[in-house]
């Protein structure tokens, strides 16, 4: 009761112990940490459809890019380079993918070249390399094969480290020490008791870890004694550790969730060091990504302990590092902290299930509705024994920016908030000792000296005319949505920036003189940048089991067995799997329209077939504002910026204007063959900042091509890798056991909303149950992360 009392009047202390900047004995050292975060770093996630694959195969991903700093999407980046390494850590193939709203999505073969074993993805920008944090997103995945055993390697030693809590074992005070065991492979082992005993061999106190061989325990330390840890594994191992390294002097942050709503945090010190740096002031600094709260503590020679009670709606959401600056601004000690109030983790639910003709339409719920939700999921059986991640969105984006090191089973921290997971997550940030940030760093500004890359440049120069000053050059494609006319220099040198270019696409090039005529030239260029060199990924992380998901012998021996799993009339010494095309490439490739910047919808799927949903809902639901009378009038406007800029429309090619509107106004979704939206419509010019939509009906007719004799055509040597639509391997569902556990459903990058403005899914019919792996966030930052079991027994007609 004692104790309580004290932190309530804490409560009243601390607000006038909180000073501003300018008077801060240590606000040299706040600003260095201000001025380090002034550059705002992307961090990544990325959703593989699975872990494991057969070759012939497609790995499927979305990734997501996320400002830790707002808590938001990144919204800046639009190149994103996806890297694909061998087991030895050895860059195999890199791809560009175009990123948009803090997202982009794409696919990688699984081809021949792709031989059975461990291969990692990474996912990262080039302004990444700014950052002495690496927030780029590596996960493992497996090719298996029926040749080829993935064995655990032996366990022979075991590594138990004792780690003091804020990075220091002072004599004469209580030490708050945490325990960490892992065996020679990188996983936790698990110690069901241990015994700290003293130079008497006496038992001071016991402890023991939790699955992921994490514990702590409380001693009072003294240089004239010696102290023993002597541990008993699960498997009756016995390993043991003495405490070493025990300061005469110094500091310590020991932090207590005392009660619901409250965190006590007490710097402590000994006597020996009260007395000499009495009347100093040091620093309590509570930090995260540039903002943070300084709280002055002068130090009294006759007091060794300080105390303050904060209210976690004063913290930081999530995690909150604590650092204690001596006199000089020097950091001395630190702990991190995990705040749950005001986290973005929102809950995802199944709303609906509703069985069609030859599929199961699964409609989700959140707990507060929104429109701006971007979503992934991926469909597997119940069993599958494919999707084996050992992160999610939640713990990449809250917890691993500020960890050192492996985590293992990052996403546990998150499934629930309940008082276990937050004393072992407690266990986790003791044991981390400092956060992620080196000190060292931070008193040196970053400098921006890789740039934020916001698409393609195209240099080059034309060879068969001689230099007019009056020339001018003109870069159309159609695959890529521009039209521009480009200046060119003496040398007959031109640059344009900024713009979206696809791999091996083509773009048109035509000389206009000064009379406006147009003449084919002879064009070299080049698409910049090229891929960037990537470095081997470090030894450490290789060697790391904890970021490889080895897939389980079950599934190879059932792979090795059934080799009618596989719909070929030839036995082949590795499975090969084909492909089926369920959705295919765009029919149109209509002006204005870039698969990199634009969207694009189909209705060939049986649901779409009698939609009676109107072509003016359609609109709405991706993004744009629609003006109808229902009869004659039916204009279309984007919806961003404060002025709404009208969207260029196009039916079958034709362009719509005033006087044939009418012909869109009783559309509807069971009347179309495809759409295409596009909100980038640079090729109109000014008439383009609205945007173009392009709609095709069933009665339609196809795009005309461009047959200008004028212009000269080119494939580019670089860009953006377009995305796919999702493809089912043909698999042979009647063997049963290998597709439960390792066949696919289905493979949805950005869920859609319905009419009702539901988000929805639909999956395959399948004979038994379905895991939805699910992942995502929407516009303000609010993190999804479910596995929603779809239960095919109680599915509605």
């Amino acid at each position: 009761m004692k104790f309580q009392h004290h932190l309530v009047i804490l409560l009243f202390i601390i607000p006038i112990l909180c000073f501003s900047q300018s008077d801060n004995p240590n606000s040299k050292t706040i600003e260095h940490y201000e001025n380090y975060f002034n550059l705002e770093q992307e961090t990544i996630y990325a959703q593989l459809n699975k872990s494991t694959y057969l070759p012939g195969e497609e790995l499927w991903f979305k990734t997501y890019i996320y400002n830790t700093k707002t808590e938001k999407p990144y919204l800046a980046t639009s190149n994103l380079q996806v890297t694909l390494f061998n087991n030895e850590g050895t860059p195999i193939t890199t791809k560009t993918f175009y990123t948009e709203n803090g997202s982009s999505y794409g696919n990688f073969k699984i081809d021949s070249t792709l031989t059975p074993g461990t291969y990692y993805f990474k996912a990262s920008t080039e302004y990444m390399k700014n950052f002495k944090q690496d927030r780029s997103y590596i996960t493992s995945f497996n090719i298996i094969s029926s040749s080829v055993k993935y064995k655990q390697k032996e366990v022979i030693a075991y590594d138990l480290q004792l780690l003091p809590e804020s990075g220091h074992f002072l004599e004469g005070v209580k030490n708050t020490i945490g325990v960490k065991i892992i065996d020679d492979n990188g996983k936790p082992a698990v110690i069901k008791n241990a015994e700290v005993t003293n130079k008497k061999n006496e038992v001071i106190t016991t402890f023991k870890t939790n699955q992921f061989g994490l514990g702590k325990f409380s001693l009072e330390l003294k240089t004239n004694n010696s102290y023993i840890v002597k541990a008993t594994l699960s498997n009756d191992s016995v390993i043991t550790k003495s405490i070493n390294h025990i300061e005469k002097e110094g500091f310590l942050i020991q932090t207590e969730a005392v009660i619901h709503d409250l965190v006590n945090i007490n710097v402590q010190t000994n006597t020996a060091t009260s007395k000499k740096l009495n009347k100093q002031h040091y620093t309590l600094f509570i930090h995260k990504e540039g903002t943070g709260t300084s709280i002055d503590i002068p130090i009294e020679k006759n007091k060794s302990s300080y105390d303050f009670a904060i209210s976690k709606d004063e913290l930081f959401a999530g995690i909150n590092i604590v650092t204690l600056l001596d006199a000089s601004g020097n950091p001395i000690a630190e702990r991190l902290i995990y705040n749950p109030i005001g986290t973005k983790i929102e809950p995802l639910t199944i709303n609906n299930i509703v069985t069609e003709a030859d599929s199961i339409l699964v409609t989700l719920k959140t707990k507060n509705p929104t429109d701006s939700l971007n979503l992934s999921v991926s469909a597997l059986p119940e069993n599958t024994e494919s999707y084996s991640f050992k992160n999610n969105i939640h713990s990449t984006f809250i917890l691993a920016p500020f960890i050192k090191g492996a985590i293992e089973n990052p996403s546990y921290y998150f499934k629930n908030t309940d008082r276990k997971t937050l004393y072992n997550l407690d266990l986790l940030l003791l044991t981390q000792g400092w956060s992620s940030y080196d000190w060292k760093d931070i008193f040196y500004t970053n400098k921006a000296i890789y740039p934020f890359e916001n698409g393609f440049s195209i240099k080059g120069g034309i060879n068969n005319f001689s230099y007019d000053p009056e020339n001018k050059l003109v870069l159309f494609s159609p695959e890529n949505g521009f039209f521009i006319e480009a200046p060119l220099d003496e040398n007959n040198k031109f640059e344009v920036h900024n713009i979206a270019v696809i791999d091996s696409s083509e773009i048109n090039f035509s000389l206009i003189n000064k009379r406006e005529k147009n003449k084919k030239p002879k064009v070299y260029f080049t698409v910049l940048p090229q891929p960037h060199t990537t470095n081997k990924l470090p030894l450490s992380f290789l060697e790391n089991d904890i970021y490889v998901t080895a897939p389980s012998n079950h599934i190879i021996d059932t792979v090795a067995n059934n080799y009618s799993f596989i719909q070929s009339d030839v036995i082949l010494s590795d499975v090969v799997v084909t492909e089926n095309k369920i959705n295919g490439e765009p029919d149109h490739f209509p002006l204005g329209y870039s698969r990199v910047t634009g969207t694009y919808l189909d209705f060939d799927h049986p649901r779409y077939k009698n939609s009676p949903e109107s072509l003016e809902n359609l609109i709405r639901r991706n993004g744009f504002e629609v003006s109808s009378d229902g009869i004659s009038t039916f204009n279309v406007f984007d919806r961003r910026g404060l002025r709404r800029a009208r969207t260029v429309l196009f039916l079958d090619n034709v362009p719509v204007d005033d006087f044939n509107q009418y012909s869109l106004t009783n559309l509807q979704v069971r009347d179309l063959e495809e759409i295409f939206f596009n909100k980038n419509a640079a090729i109109f010019g000014m008439g383009g900042r609205g945007g173009v939509i392009h709609i095709f009906t069933k009665r339609g007719t196809d795009s005309q091509k461009n047959g200008q004799k004028v212009f000269k055509n080119y494939a580019t040597n670089y860009g953006y890798t377009p995305s796919k639509k999702y493809y089912s391997p043909l698999y042979n569902k009647s063997d049963i056991d290998t597709f439960e556990s390792y066949g696919v459903l289905n493979w949805i990058p950005n869920v859609q909303q319905n009419e009702a403005g539901e988000y929805y899914v639909i999956i395959p019919k399948h004979y038994s149950n379905i895991n939805l792996y699910i992942e995502g966030m929407d516009e303000n930052g609010k993190l999804f992360s479910e596995v929603l079991t779809v239960n095919t027994k109680v599915s509605k007609l």
